[in-house]
Order: C-alpha cells, then structure tokens, then sequence
C-alpha cells in the first residue's frame, strides 16, 4: 500500500475535512432528500 496523506476527518461535520464537497452542498443534499421523502409518504 502507498503512504499517502489521509485527510482529516471532521466528526463534527461528518465528512473529510479539505474534500471537493462543501458542508452547504451536503445540507441542500439532506434538503433535496427530505422533499422526496415527504412527496412520497401517503397522507392517511
């Protein structure tokens, strides 16, 4: 195995610090998954 560099993890916000991904483009993500959830539960 190569040595490479880990990146550090932030538990805080569940993801690797320094990764491609913003923390906001994870929130509209939980965002976006939330409105499909909602549309597809049943109203009883």
């Amino acid at each position: 195995m190569s040595k490479s560099r880990r990146k550090v993890f932030d538990s805080g916000k569940q993801r690797a610090t320094g990764s491609d991904v913003t923390i906001n483009d994870v929130r509209n993500a939980q965002r976006e998954r939330e409105k499909v959830f909602l549309a597809q539960k049943p109203n009883k």
